[in-house]
């Protein structure tokens, strides 16, 4: 377990109620203990364990809440749970990870008195609600709309996130609706993109359509690497050949983009297509309100959504073009968001 101080030890106390905010990634979970502040949680600490080396969610939270109780004397009687998978009453069939989650066995085990289940890109929504100027970068800016438009988010990094934000007049918060748009099918443009989709069927052996998720997520880059290796007539560099010899092939593409060409190629088709996924949200959800990026690829790689290939993909529609050029799009650089939103689920959600 690497534990996070987030605030002076001293002030840890000041706060009347306290909340665990839970992100289960393919990748890693992430757990954050929150203080409530005139209804907006705070984050204090936060810990961090790889999701594949769990048991269960129950060990995490169990050492977690253990810590903060020992260490503090602070009591967590109460948690919001964001996972990466299919949500479905007290239960959440995980995508990329060996276990499951199953909210009556984590009642049981931890001895919380209350848990909130939602997708992990629901959290996010959530968290939307109390970003801070600070915690955004205006990536494609647009004219105000007046009211309350629909916002959405979405999220390359492991998987592919999204959800759609619909503003409750009565509670005065945008609620975020479960998406699984991630795996909708890819909608393919030019013959370079057919063959492209062809070779992903036949990496991983499969008839079945491809969706966004295996183009937009860390494996997707080293799909679209390995097809430009094949398909294209670039020179071999001390860059490629470092890279081919890696079984972690993704963090190296993106640190080598702007020094290779096959490396840069691969991103301009990846941003291409990030472009599309984000329009094509746009235009199914009318997020007039504006997209909101988030996930670990776009935080390490923020200059990539100022290539010209990603806006003039935005643009690129035959019908709506001035509605896509009027939505704003942004980009979370605060990577506690999805605590900080667990945490506010559990303040508007009933279990």
């Amino acid at each position: 377990m690497h534990i996070n101080l987030k605030i002076e030890e001293d002030q840890m106390k000041k706060f009347d109620k306290y909340i665990l905010g839970i992100d289960v990634g393919g990748t890693y979970t992430n757990l954050g203990i929150t203080g409530v502040y005139k209804d907006k949680p705070v984050l204090l600490l936060s810990t961090v364990f790889e999701t594949k080396q769990l048991a269960s969610l129950s060990t995490a939270i169990i050492e977690t809440i253990q810590y903060i109780e020992e260490r503090y004397s602070i009591k967590v009687r109460e948690a919001g749970i964001g996972a990466a998978g299919i949500v479905t009453g007290k239960k959440a069939e995980l995508t990329h990870i060996p276990w499951d989650i199953d909210l009556d066995e984590i009642t049981k085990s931890t001895g919380l008195s209350k848990i909130v289940l939602l997708n992990d890109f629901q959290t996010i929504g959530y968290g939307v609600n109390i970003l801070k100027k600070e915690d955004i970068v205006e990536v494609k800016p647009s004219r105000e709309i007046e009211g309350y438009p629909n916002k959405a988010v979405v999220g390359a990094g492991t998987g592919l996130g999204k959800t759609i934000l619909v503003y409750d007049r009565d509670r005065k918060i945008y609620h975020p609706i479960h998406s699984e748009g991630g795996h909708s099918d890819f909608p393919v443009q030019n013959r370079e993109e057919l063959e492209l989709i062809e070779f992903i069927q036949n990496k991983i052996k499969t008839d079945k359509n491809i969706c966004y998720e295996e183009l937009l997520s860390g494996r997707g880059i080293e799909y679209i690497y390995s097809f430009i290796r094949e398909t294209r007539n670039i020179s071999d560099t001390i860059y490629t050949r470092e890279i081919d010899e890696t079984d972690e092939k993704t963090p190296l593409i993106s640190k080598y983009r702007k020094v290779d060409e096959t490396c840069r190629e691969t991103f301009k088709f990846f941003i291409k297509f990030y472009g599309r996924c984000i329009k094509n949200f746009i235009l199914e959800t009318m997020a007039r309100g504006g997209i909101y990026i988030a996930g670990g690829i776009a935080y390490k790689n923020r200059d990539i959504f100022q290539m010209k290939e990603f806006i003039d993909e935005i643009h690129n529609s035959i019908y709506r073009e001035k509605l896509l050029r009027d939505t704003p799009v942004y980009l979370i650089v605060n990577q506690d968001i999805s605590l900080l939103g667990a945490s506010l689920a559990v303040l508007y959600m009933e279990e």
